[in-house]
């Protein structure tokens, strides 16, 4: 136990070292704040019907609970996937050696390869559920296909959680179901919970129509609907994690090999269901390969299983060397590094919004910077902006979260309008998630207060103010109705000068002529002081 606990440790540093909260998280905090304040499953207050804007639902209960006790969620939901970070570790370890026949040298170097994976050591923290989904749906895997009798609490609870996790928790239940019946053992529990587990489905879909208006998740309308352009975005953003990581490559190739062992079946199934869910999906914007995240822990089962194998006839002194190499290829990416030529890694970019293609380490980092720079302009609105003022924005979740404005989202996440519209023939290729993507003018019929806001900073802050006005690009009819405006703000713990740019909604009686005059005198005064 001694080694497990070396190996819980530096999956315990590798966590510290890429811990951060996602922007998208905060999506999620603020249906819990509103829920917790007796609003209900809304993120936008005063809608008649709330949109569902987020794939959690069990999650956003749960950060709720810490919302109702006025604690932020950021730390506490972070902390807690964490901690479920390393119990799946252990996981991995207890299944390679109870159910899988695994030496103790294997079942360590399974453990270490999912531990020491920067993909599971970043989504331990990040916010999500991504890292608490993965644990449920292995802790559901061993009660339904390993397992020999066990308790129908336990089986009903995970599948349960599965479910409530992630919108696609049902697929996944449904799949361990499947491969318990083909190749698990017979037992009555597996069929009473699955039916149980059916009825849980049916009330969850007719709650859903119920309350936002839907059967089908908004957080997939939101998606391009499938064709051959999703499909070979998918298939990039497969290709790119298993570039990364270099272990899927490994145990893809040795499918074959697995699935002649005990239980490799269904660990292949597993591997397999992960690779379709990714592909078909179309990927992800967020770094890491967030949504091929759940396939790990049978990734490194299933390696492992193979080179315990491959051991009987190469000696277990090869087969060890193995798994460290795979170990070691596996943590390169926590320094920005890869086994990939990066021109094949940029053949293959998949995030078209992005100006250049970049590693998801380096993608990790962007992420990181801007939901910072997100939660301070979040809480530059909430200091400067009146409650009651509504906000265009495309990033709607630290902004949403700190400022506490109604938001128009401009990819549709938690805007239904958006959300529900088809993408227009000969739209440029976006990013995962990003396809429905419309300009701020596209609301102007609602009157936001703020078309447009941003953040600047340091000596150039003038210049960059003027760029913004012109990368915004305002329609010459709006120019009557909004012009722009600068807050200067304190930022704890920065040196340089932060300002708050807008583009405000001008008031009746106002003079927008004058203000976008103003903006810029005021603006050429500034460079002169900075």
């Amino acid at each position: 136990m001694r080694s497990l606990g070396i190996v819980i440790l530096f999956t315990a540093a590798l966590s510290t070292r890429f811990a951060f909260v996602c922007d998208d998280a905060f999506i999620s905090f603020r249906y819990a704040r509103n829920l917790a304040r007796g609003a209900g499953l809304r993120f936008n207050l005063g809608e008649h019907v709330p949109v569902e804007g987020f794939s959690n639902l069990g999650w956003v209960l749960y950060a709720a609970l810490f919302e109702g006790l006025l604690l932020r969620p950021e730390f506490w939901l972070p902390l807690t996937s964490a901690v479920l970070g390393a119990v799946g570790v252990v996981g991995v370890y207890s299944i390679g050696r109870r159910h899988l026949g695994l030496s103790e040298p294997m079942a360590l170097g399974a453990a270490a390869l999912l531990g020491w994976n920067p993909a599971w050591a970043m989504w331990s923290t990040g916010g999500l559920a991504t890292v608490p989904f993965a644990v449920a749906v292995l802790l559901f895997f061993e009660r339904v296909v390993l397992a020999e009798r066990p308790s129908r609490g336990t089986v009903l609870v995970a599948g349960l959680l599965v479910m409530l996790l992630r919108i696609e928790g049902a697929a996944w239940v449904a799949l361990i179901l499947g491969l318990g019946a083909f190749e698990g053992p017979r037992h009555a529990e597996r069929r009473w919970a699955a039916g149980w587990l059916v009825v849980a489905f049916v009330g969850y879909s007719v709650w859903r129509a119920w309350t936002f208006g839907t059967v089908l998740p908004h957080t997939a309308l939101v998606k391009v609907g499938m064709g051959a352009e999703r499909i070979d975005r998918g298939l990039r953003y497969v290709a790119v994690f298993a570039l990364t990581f270099g272990s899927p490559l490994v145990i893809f190739a040795a499918l074959p090999t697995l699935v002649r062992a005990r239980w490799g079946r269904s660990i292949g199934g597993m591997l397999v269901a992960t690779l379709a869910f990714g592909v078909l999906s179309g990927g992800d914007f967020l770094p890491m390969g967030r949504l091929l995240v759940v396939g790990l822990p049978f990734m490194a089962l299933g390696l492992a299983v193979v080179l315990q194998q491959l051991s009987s006839r190469i000696g277990i002194v090869a087969g060890g060397a193995a798994m460290l190499v795979l170990i070691g290829v596996a943590v390169l990416p926590a320094s920005g590094l890869s086994i990939a030529p990066r021109e094949l890694l940029v053949a293959l970019h998949f995030r078209y919004t992005d100006f250049a293609p970049m590693s998801e380490f380096d993608r990790w980092v962007r992420t990181k910077e801007n939901q910072e720079g997100f939660a301070i302009r979040g809480r530059a609105l909430a200091d400067y902006a009146d409650p009651s003022d509504s906000l265009v924005a495309p990033a709607v979740g630290a902004v949403g979260y700190e400022s506490g404005l109604f938001i128009y989202d401009q990819h549709g996440l938690v805007t239904r309008e958006v959300g529900l519209r088809a993408v227009p023939p000969g739209a440029p290729r976006r990013s995962p998630g990003h396809d429905k993507f419309v300009e701020a003018s596209y609301f102007s019929e609602h009157r936001p207060t703020y078309l447009h806001s941003k953040i600047v900073h340091g000596r150039r802050s003038a210049r960059r103010m003027r760029e913004l006005v012109e990368k915004w690009d305002l329609p010459l009819a709006l120019q009557s109705d909004y012009a722009p405006t600068y807050i200067e703000i304190y930022v704890p713990g920065r040196i340089e000068r932060h300002f708050l740019v807008l583009m405000q909604r001008v008031e009746e009686g106002e003079d927008a002529g004058i203000q976008w005059t103003n903006f810029f005198e005021h603006t050429r005064r500034l460079a002169a002081d900075l």
